[in-house]
């Protein structure tokens, strides 16, 4: 079988699961735990969180582990409200990722507005959708990074920008970009990030949230106070492990790699059916994904986006 799904999840990494073992077996301590076998735990949860942060580009204390990319995405979304409780606006793209669309529309059903921002034929957002939505009223716009279809990469530099003259924070879900693309927290300039390991050869069932030192400390998950405060739940110590070394495993060559993977496939469907279309063929786009359109009238009925 050839795996072409990795948008959806991607194979763990044999270095990755080597590390993640022994926290399943002999390592198995609860890392809140206060005598001396669970120390290495809390270790190695700390460590994990500073290859995290330095992969990132964010500090340490600005990460929060997850369960995955939907925590993640609940936990921004929630944060912003508990930030600002008085603005009752939200803005997204269309094409966002369902763990962010399914709950802005629950918001909706309480009484909130949601601006969905169109995209263009080529897969790029109407940035002039965006700035004529902004207003005082609105208290998150999130946009992510790159999409999972077509692959384009959006310019959140302009997204930040228009939404800092207005005093609007933003969210970017990086799920499909990290460990594709460079991303840094610190340079995007958004108030929140998210992402999740098992896109990039990590495990399943561990995320993490980066959000900015000043945003006030309302945990979506609330008890225990692990995550220093900023998340409730025994840290998944094997999972938030692998997610580390799964940091180590990405590189410059790796990108290449799926770079070159991407033009070898592209090229040979061109030459197999010229009349077929590359979505955001000349646009900024994740390495490793191709969304092609094939003309039905020419290929029959029942060609469409593959």
């Amino acid at each position: 079988m050839i795996y072409a799904d990795n948008n959806a999840t991607s194979p763990i990494d044999p270095t990755v699961w080597a590390a993640m073992r022994p926290y399943f077996e002999e390592k198995f301590f609860n890392p809140s735990s206060p005598y001396t076998p669970a120390r290495g735990a809390s270790l190695a949860v700390s460590e994990a969180r500073e290859r995290v942060a330095s992969f990132l580009g964010s500090r340490e204390d600005e990460v929060i582990f997850t369960s995955g990319g939907t925590e993640a995405n609940a936990t921004a979304i929630h944060l912003a409200r508990m930030w600002h409780p008085d603005r009752r606006h939200w803005i997204c793209s269309a094409v966002e990722h369902a763990s962010v669309l399914e709950p802005f529309a629950a918001l909706e059903k309480e009484g909130h507005c949601v601006t969905r921002i169109p995209a263009n034929r080529d897969g790029t957002l109407d940035l002039d959708v965006l700035r004529a939505s902004l207003s005082q009223d609105t208290a998150l716009v999130s946009v992510m990074l790159a999409n999972n279809e077509t692959g384009v990469v959006h310019p959140l530099l302009d997204v930040v920008a228009a939404a800092r003259a207005v005093g609007v924070p933003v969210h970017t879900d990086a799920a499909q970009a990290v460990g594709r693309i460079p991303v840094s927290f610190a340079n995007l300039g958004v108030d929140i990030l998210t992402c999740c390991a098992h896109k990039m050869h990590g495990p399943k069932g561990a995320g993490a949230v980066v959000a900015r030192r000043e945003i006030p400390r309302n945990p979506l998950l609330s008890g225990g106070g692990q995550e220093n405060g900023w998340r409730a739940g025994t840290e998944n110590v094997p999972a938030v492990v692998g997610f580390g070394v799964a940091t180590q495993r990405v590189g410059e060559s790796t990108v290449r790699h799926l770079r070159n993977l991407r033009e070898i496939v592209e090229r040979g469907i061109h030459a197999a059916l010229p009349e077929c279309v590359i979505v955001g063929e000349n646009l900024d786009r994740l390495p490793n994904t191709t969304l092609l359109l094939v003309p039905g009238n020419q290929y029959g009925r029942d060609a469409g986006a593959a």
